[in-house]
């Protein structure tokens, strides 16, 4: 069986489709996989075990693919994304079955359609319904990111740079986020990480993507303990995030792609939230992941509100000096 996977955008999308891409694969271990992005989007999956094929889709250009994706031939296609676009698109593959969710506007252009959702849930187990009129049901939700040989070494080239030669728990700080109305206020972010600099020892690994350091550097320049951040970093690619992480005691910053790269990584995680509903991009279960705000302005999260998570995280994980791995 040969399946295309729609999945345009963004980072943290994306991931939220490698539970479904490795539930294919499981069940159906002899099927051929591809998956739709967008260049900026393929290093969430580009070396993804579970990953036949990426197709690559140039942004606002999609249906340029049309007679790529109808020579392919595919048995099936999952549209993960959605929209109008990626609806039309999964339509014009020719596909003899297409599945998606039947939104307005959208559930005319599959063969088969999922009911909308009636409460929030987590994106990666919304994804993997999608996968039910294919005879496939799973709850595993993990997200997966691979990194490549070369990532690895990145990230212990990145860190040996770093020379952090004691014992001080360095957390992964991501002030930052495509989305304006995602980006919680730098003064703010600069109070809390004072704070806990004082009571815990906390320093600050500032993780970014391109064109996002000016978000990094409006925190840096308002922090009274200046040396607890470690700053100016060599920018790393996606892939390395999650052996780089690994080597941090948690992640504090705004929701955002990086986050979830946390979360792949294993990690603890303290995030703040604006106008997305957090029960959707947060994983269920156990797992430490702490957030404030959601379904709001990010700007009436408080200060102390964002204090009182970190003091929950702390206390949860007994956040202490790093392991030497």
């Amino acid at each position: 069986m040969k399946i295309l996977v729609l999945q345009l955008r963004r980072l943290g999308d994306v991931l939220m489709t490698t539970p479904m891409l490795r539930a294919i694969k499981i069940a159906m271990p002899g099927a051929i996989t591809h998956v739709c992005v967008e260049s900026s989007s393929a290093p969430a999956v580009r070396s993804n075990l579970h990953v036949d094929q990426l197709v690559i889709a140039e942004a606002g250009s999609s249906l340029r693919l049309v007679p790529t994706l109808r020579r392919a031939r595919y048995d099936a296609v999952i549209d993960s994304l959605g929209t109008p676009a990626s609806a039309r698109l999964a339509f014009l593959t020719s596909a003899p079955v297409r599945i998606g969710v039947a939104r307005p506007w959208r559930r005319m252009f599959y063969t088969h359609r999922l009911p909308l959702s009636t409460g929030p849930r987590y994106s990666a187990l919304g994804k993997l319904a999608l996968l039910e009129p294919l005879g496939i049901r799973s709850t595993d939700c993990r997200i997966e990111l691979f990194p490549t040989d070369e990532e690895c070494r990145e990230a212990d080239a990145f860190w040996s740079l770093l020379g952090i030669s004691d014992q001080r728990p360095v957390v992964a700080f991501a002030p930052v986020s495509r989305r304006s109305r995602k980006v919680w206020p730098a003064r703010r972010f600069a109070e809390v990480c004072d704070r806990w600099t004082e009571r815990a020892g906390l320093r600050y690994l500032p993780v970014f993507g391109p064109g996002e350091e000016p978000l990094v550097e409006q925190v840096i320049d308002q922090l009274r303990h200046r040396e607890a951040a470690m700053y100016p970093c060599p920018l790393l690619s996606y892939g390395a995030l999650v052996p780089l992480m690994k080597r941090c005691s948690f992640y504090f910053g705004n929701d955002n792609g990086i986050r979830h790269a946390a979360i792949a990584a294993g990690i603890p995680s303290a995030a703040v939230f604006g106008p997305p509903n957090p029960i959707s991009w947060t994983p269920p279960g156990p797992a430490p992941h702490f957030y404030v705000g959601g379904n709001c302005a990010v700007e009436s999260v408080s200060t102390d509100d964002v204090d009182a998570m970190m003091a929950r995280l702390i206390d949860t994980c007994g956040v202490g000096p790093r392991s030497s791995s």
